[in-house]
C-alpha cells in the first residue's frame, strides 16, 4: 500500500514538475515573442548582433567613465582610446542596427522607426531643459547621462510594446 502510495505520488510529483516546466517554456517563448515578435532567423540573428554591440558599447562605456573619472588611465594614448574605444563600438552598433532594419520587413521597419521617433523625440524635450538646468546654476553632475539613458529607454520599451502589439 505505501508503495502505491510513494508511487501515485511521485507520478504526480513528477506531472507537476512537468506542467511547471511546460509554463516555463510557454512564459519564456511569450516574453521572447512580445521582445522579437516573428523575427525570420536572419532577422533574429541581425538584432542579436546589434543587441551584442549595443551591450558591449554599454559596457565599455561605463568602464571608460569609471576609468576617466577615477583618473586611473594617464594623459597620453591610452587615455585617447579610452576616451573613444565606446564611440567605435556605437558606430559598429549603429551599422548592425542600419543592417538590421534594411534586411527587415516593413512591419519591423515601421515598428523601430516609431520607437526612434519617440525615442528622439524625449532626447528633444530633456536635453534643453537639463541644459537650462544646468545654466541656471543647478547642479546635474549625478545625472550627466540622464538625456541618452532616457532615450535609450524609451526606444526600448517602444520597441518592445510595439513588437508585443503586432506579436
Amino acid at each position: 500500500m505505501s508503495r502505491t502510495l510513494y508511487t501515485a505520488v511521485t507520478s504526480s510529483n513528477l506531472y507537476i514538475s512537468q506542467r511547471t516546466l511546460d509554463m516555463t517554456e510557454t512564459i519564456r517563448r511569450s516574453f521572447l515573442a512580445g521582445c522579437t515578435g516573428d523575427l525570420t532567423p536572419r532577422d533574429r540573428r541581425n538584432q542579436m548582433q546589434y543587441i551584442a554591440l549595443l551591450f558591449s558599447w554599454m559596457v565599455v562605456y561605463l568602464l571608460s567613465t569609471y576609468a576617466i573619472v577615477n583618473e586611473m588611465v594617464a594623459a597620453g594614448p591610452l587615455a585617447w582610446l579610452v576616451a573613444v574605444l565606446p564611440s567605435i563600438l556605437a558606430a559598429a552598433a549603429m551599422l548592425a542596427y542600419i543592417r538590421f532594419l534594411r534586411e527587415g520587413d516593413e512591419l519591423l521597419r515601421a515598428i523601430h522607426l516609431r520607437a526612434l521617433a519617440l525615442a528622439l523625440g524625449v532626447g528633444f524635450v530633456i536635453w534643453p531643459a537639463y541644459q537650462l538646468l544646468g545654466r541656471l546654476g543647478i547642479s546635474l553632475d549625478a545625472w550627466n547621462d540622464l538625456p541618452i539613458m532616457a532615450m535609450i529607454i524609451t526606444y526600448t520599451a517602444a520597441a518592445v510594446l510595439g513588437q508585443r502589439h503586432y506579436a
